[in-house]
């Protein structure tokens, strides 16, 4: 995987016979904090000059503590917090301006803390903002404060595609915070980086690049609540060696797409949400493993098509919301299986096991493809809900049959390269062990299933002894004979075709 950091410059030289028409400092001013305790940015008494500008560099690093507050607008060329001593910032309001980076944590036995409680913190385009770069550094934003980066980094720095540092850095998001990105977030871009973000209650973190949630090294992301947004992919594990974890126990997670590179990539659902941004293929590719815990997991396609390559375990439930399509291409094993809305589809050659409920709701479809194979404990259909899928290759098998929630509509079959085929033969759809209502015997079939590939033809569902099938009308004073005597003996007779 290859990390790009750059900008591109059109016209060097125009770009030089600018930069030696413009009368900048021959070195910017280094600015250190002088307060040993706790004291305010704006007092100049606090550091061991002029007031840190946008041409001097700010150090924090003598364990005291500088404080943004009263809405006060204050700047700096880069912001040091932590060089390879400690050093704490606190924005409670107002706003920090760095023209080029802020560093924290930078040097190798460094410490730096910045905490947002409220305000803006920015850093200048195409540059750094660094949480533990050699050291270690921790940002924490709480009750509507707003950091806004360009490019990004946890547990370590790149610089003009360079490793420059491997620490270990932290972000904690409380309290409707928001962290903003332009070109990219990256965690851990050394080996031997060690990174972990925490997004809480309202809050959200958004890049319009991609995420890297381990570049080299070690790096874990985990979401209790709010949004995280990558606009473009977030890469689960980087470079070989690599460990990467994406935990998603609450609020939502959205992108076009996760991929793992050739290190340790794992997922986990726990209550979470993961919506699609785009269409895609390869929505959740190469990850080790997604994990399914108790609460389960949502995948919100979005109106999108993606298909997820990747293979579920765990007790917990799967759900499918809203419009669009997710294919599972990963024989799978999950405690329950839902579609609200649009089409579950499970790819040809895989299966997908169900210990508890598989449910279709209203409107729903579950799409069998090729010799697919769904096993379920319990498969609930819902009024006007969708079966689609070819019975002589797929094979669908439930503990439990219930068509107690159809109030109404009946449930659609749609037969996939349907054949026909004449009096005294039979297709069998899906088989099941029992059934949750008075039903599964005689010829009521028919008043909770539709044919969809020709709804007014010969063709009528009737029960099998442990199966649902599609047969085809006799003649009338034939048929009229069956619903008489009660179909038993005419039903053994007819020649059943299954997978």
């Amino acid at each position: 995987m290859v990390f790009i950091h750059y900008h591109i410059m059109k016209n060097m030289n125009t770009l030089h016979t600018l930069v030696a028409a413009i009368a900048f400092p021959v070195a910017l001013q280094a600015v250190d904090w002088i307060n040993a305790d706790v004291g305010n940015w704006t007092d100049a008494a606090n550091w061991n000059g002029n007031l840190p500008d946008a041409w001097a560099h700010a150090y924090i690093n003598n364990g005291g503590t500088a404080v943004v507050d009263d809405d006060a607008r204050v700047s700096s060329a880069t912001t040091y917090v932590g060089t390879n001593g400690k050093g704490t910032l606190i924005i409670n309001s107002g706003q920090l301006n760095a023209t080029w980076n802020v560093m924290i944590g930078t040097e190798a036995g460094g410490e730096g803390f910045l905490q947002v409680n409220g305000g803006k913190v920015t850093n200048g385009y195409d540059n750094n903002f660094v949480i533990g770069g050699n050291g270690s550094g921790k940002l924490e934003i709480n009750n509507d404060g707003h950091v806004d980066s360009d490019w990004a980094f946890l547990g370590g720095e790149i610089w003009r595609n360079q490793l420059q540092s491997s620490g270990r850095g932290e972000v904690i998001l409380n309290d409707n915070a928001l962290f903003t990105n332009t070109s990219g977030i990256v965690l851990s871009p050394g080996a031997t980086g060690q990174s972990t973000v925490t997004v809480n209650d309202n809050s959200t973190m958004r890049t319009s690049g991609s995420l890297y949630l381990a570049y080299a090294g070690q790096g874990e992301m985990t979401v209790n609540g709010g949004l995280v947004s990558a606009a473009d992919t977030t890469w689960v594990s980087g470079n070989g060696g690599s460990s990467g974890a994406l935990t998603l126990n609450g609020g939502v997670f959205e992108t076009t797409r996760i991929a793992n590179g050739n290190g340790t990539g794992t997922l986990t659902f726990n209550g979470g949400t993961l919506r699609a941004l785009a269409n895609h293929d390869s929505f959740i590719n190469g990850v080790s493993g997604i994990t399914l815990l108790e609460n389960g997991g949502i995948i919100d396609t979005n109106g999108k098509s993606v298909t997820v390559n990747s293979a579920f375990s765990g007790s917990g439930g799967l759900t499918k919301i809203n419009a669009g399509t997710l294919t599972l291409n990963a024989s799978s094993g999950m405690g329950a299986l839902t579609n609200r809305e649009g089409i579950l589809a499970i790819a040809s050659g895989r299966t997908i096991d169900v210990t508890g409920a598989t449910t279709l709701a209203t409107g729903s479809t579950l799409k069998m493809e090729g010799n697919s194979v769904l096993d379920t404990g319990r498969l609930v259909f819902e009024a006007s809900s969708r079966l689609v899928l070819d019975p002589l290759a797929a094979g669908l098998h439930a503990g439990v049959l219930d068509l107690e929630s159809l109030d109404g509509g009946k449930i659609g079959i749609l037969i996939l390269g349907f054949q026909e085929f004449g009096v005294g033969e039979s297709l069998e759809i899906f088989s099941f062990d029992s059934v949750a209502g008075l039903y599964g015997t005689g010829l009521d079939a028919n008043d909770y299933f539709v044919f969809e590939n020709s709804p007014d033809s010969k063709y009528v569902f009737t029960w099998k002894e442990g199966a649902l099938a599609l047969t085809v009308v006799p003649e009338p004073s034939t048929w009229a004979l069956v619903v008489g005597i009660g179909s038993i003996g005419y039903i053994a007779a007819i020649r059943f075709r299954k997978r």
